[in-house]
């Protein structure tokens, strides 16, 4: 196992404290996960404070904690002690940014960062050694958390970075400073901290502020405000590659197909004519796929290797993952995308299910509940879901949450499955009403716990 910081490292990154000298080989905020070796970052925040678990984190193996105050019996000679532990974790994350050689792409969007991030850690991995947030990891502490555990030697790192209001971005992306900075979308995601969707594409473009060394912005043509978009990073990058559907882009999306193993897609890079599949369902991941091979294009690795690659991708939990489930004396199909969800990601997710092939008098079915973070415009925002899937070939529609109810009594009566106020209570009935050969969609904001619907269709 390689040194991931000495405490002499440590010490001067963050101008700290120390009695002793150790070495760790990870970095942790949680004392729920320490493992052997790890430093273990002891954040203080409004309901929590992690200087009640440092000695659990010490028991479990960690070879020290960063403190900003002195926790009772535990050994002293363990502890890196801060001004603050928050502008700790920020600093060592600087610190670790700042002695790495790695080329780093940052990617945002209201909707596919996680995926598209994910798709990026796949494709290059096959052709070098690269480092990536795990899970989530995304905003003001997981950003710096993954600049903390990047290993030295990294060779590309691949940071996700999200935000909920004007500014958030803009310190991720000063803190990362990207060599590449990728945005899939604009959408009307965390609208209850914006008031127009210029704001939001506003509030994303500040990724490309931190841009540094190479300084490539790479933009989908398709999206919300792309001139917009396009005109902010002009002041700041060198080179602008572009990816969409449009003539104009440099990765075209020819034509796009849905199969009964995945997608098929037909892409013009830069001129030149590639075919490739993915076993994953939505025109989402076709566009998102472009922009991975817009980065791969970018970096002069190689595109073959990362059509390979894509061939056999593996999606994040959570999202669109399909699963064959036995059920009474067949099977059905339970498509997970609980993972979070806003009006354009659900409507992505309507799109994917309506393109999803059934058999033997199948039936495709949504199970959708409340996208949050929407604002004054939320309810309306809901009911135009049941207008979209109003004009789709989709079967049947259960609900559960407060402003999907508003969606629901707006369905088309024939579509209306059932309704319920949460998703446990949901979950239920669905069981009740599903058949064997159908196909089940399963979507909702993280608040909505839709997962409780998953869980109880993989009985």
């Amino acid at each position: 196992m390689k040194t991931l910081w000495t405490s002499e490292e440590a010490v001067k990154a963050v101008n700290g404290k120390i009695s002793s000298k150790w070495d760790t080989y990870g970095v942790s905020i949680d004392s729920r996960t320490v493992k052997q070796g790890d430093l273990f970052i002891a954040i203080k925040g409004e309901n929590f404070d992690g200087h009640e678990y440092v000695k659990q984190a010490l028991d479990k193996g960690a070879s020290a904690a960063m403190v900003h105050e002195i926790p009772q019996n535990v050994p002293k000679d363990k502890l890196l002690v801060v001004n603050d532990t928050m502008t700790g974790l920020e600093q060592l994350g600087i610190a670790s940014r700042n002695r790495t050689k790695a080329r780093i792409i940052a990617v945002t969007g209201s909707m596919g960062k996680t995926s598209t991030k994910e798709m990026l850690r796949q494709v290059i991995s096959s052709q070098a050694k690269v480092h990536a947030n795990e899970g989530n990891l995304n905003n003001h502490w997981g950003l710096p958390l993954t600049l903390c555990r990047m290993p030295k030697d990294t060779e590309y790192a691949v940071l996700e970075m999200g935000m909920s209001s004007k500014s958030e971005l803009l310190a991720l992306t000063l803190m990362g400073k990207p060599d590449i900075a990728l945005i899939t979308s604009i959408g009307a995601a965390h609208m209850e901290f914006f008031e127009t969707i210029e704001d939001i594409a506003d509030a994303k473009a500040e990724i490309f502020h931190g841009l540094s060394g190479e300084k490539t912005a790479v933009l989908n043509t398709d999206m919300t405000c792309f001139d917009r978009i396009k005109n902010t990073a002009s002041k700041t990058a060198d080179k602008i590659l572009t990816f969409g559907s449009s003539k104009e882009a440099d990765i075209q999306l020819v034509e796009y197909k849905t199969k009964s193993d995945g997608i098929h897609v037909s892409a013009s890079v830069c001129g030149n004519q590639i075919d490739f599949s993915m076993p994953v369902t939505g025109y989402h991941w076709a566009s998102n796929s472009l922009g991975v091979l817009a980065v791969i294009k970018a970096l002069n690795l190689s595109i073959p290797k990362a059509l390979e690659t894509l061939s056999s991708i593996v999606p994040p939990k959570g999202r669109g993952n399909s699963h064959i489930v036995d059920f009474d004396n067949g099977t059905i199909q339970v498509i997970d995308d609980t993972y979070n969800a806003n009006p354009d990601s659900m409507r992505a997710a309507i799109d994917a299910l309506e393109q999803t092939s059934i058999k033997n008098k199948g039936r495709r079915i949504a199970v959708i509940g409340d996208m949050l973070e929407l604002g004054s415009e939320s309810i309306k925002m809901h009911v135009s879901i049941a207008e979209y899937v109003a004009t789709k070939q989709i079967d049947l529609v259960f609900a559960s949450g407060t402003n999907m109810k508003a969606m629901f009594d707006a369905l088309p009566k024939q579509k209306r499955g059932d309704f319920a106020e949460n998703s446990k209570e949901l979950a239920q009935k669905v069981i009740k009403a599903v058949k064997v050969n159908d196909v089940i969609m399963v979507k909702g904001s993280r608040g909505s716990r839709m997962e409780y619907v998953v869980k109880a269709l993989n009985r």
